[in-house]
């Protein structure tokens, strides 16, 4: 083989310039595209063209820049390409995973359990104090009693606004009905019901209690009626 002509594992350039390194030829063929990249130093070149034509091209294993090769083992390779394909938990960080979602529910679950308790509690409260601000009102606007009682003698099953019958053989005119009381809280109070006049004045002065069940996730709340009849919260019921 002449000097001058390249051998059979060499890349030859489009000019026909040698470039460093040695790719064979088959695999040259398999990659290259149909028109090698070229790639030429910015600034002004003599007539000659000194700068050799540089090709970027990549065969099995190796990977070609110009005027070095790095080469990447092919089992490296497979291996890494199937662990980017199987990305994913290991079970030993899935069972810390679960292990740290564990901790933190425990510490979490008590705070939301008095917290929904309180919401709850909070809920009884206002219904009921809405209920007794209602029954004023219609009292005053109607000129009529209107009396707020519990239900079948116990403020457990609910309650209803009502207008009482003028005669014994009369019906009450009922206003509002408000549900039973969930069991988990207890709805408790020395009156058997709230009575307005049409000045809206009860009868006498009353105190509810509401809190939960067993006791122990939340503070109970305490609602007053006042001679007046006026409402407010109280930290405890006569």
């Amino acid at each position: 083989m002449s000097r001058g002509q390249p051998r059979n594992d060499e890349y030859v350039g489009v000019r026909g310039r040698q470039l460093p390194g040695r790719l064979p030829s088959v695999a040259c063929a398999a990659h290259r595209p149909k028109h090698a990249a070229r790639r030429q130093t910015l600034g002004n070149h003599a007539a000659n063209d000194d700068d050799p034509v540089r090709i970027v091209g990549f065969r099995q294993g190796q990977t070609v820049v110009p005027g070095k090769i790095q080469t990447m083992p092919i089992d490296f390779t497979k291996r890494l390409r199937a662990r980017c394909r199987a990305c994913g938990f290991t079970l030993v960080e899935l069972m810390v995973t679960l292990a740290v979602a564990a901790i933190l529910a425990m510490i979490a679950v008590p705070s939301f359990k008095r917290v929904l308790v309180s919401t709850n509690l909070s809920g009884i409260n206002n219904d009921l104090a809405g209920d007794l601000q209602y029954a004023r009102t219609e009292a005053v606007s109607r000129q009529v009693t209107v009396a707020v009682a519990a239900s079948a003698g116990s403020w457990q099953n609910g309650w209803t606004v009502e207008i009482p019958p003028a005669s014994s053989t009369g019906s009450a005119t009922v206003l509002r009905n408000h549900p039973t009381i969930s069991a988990q809280y207890v709805l408790s109070s020395s009156a058997a019901d709230v009575t307005y006049n049409s000045q809206g004045t009860p009868a006498a002065a009353s105190c509810f209690t509401i809190s939960e069940q067993t006791g122990q996730d939340s503070t109970p709340r305490y609602l007053q009626v006042s001679s007046s009849g006026m409402l407010q919260q109280a930290t405890s019921c006569p």
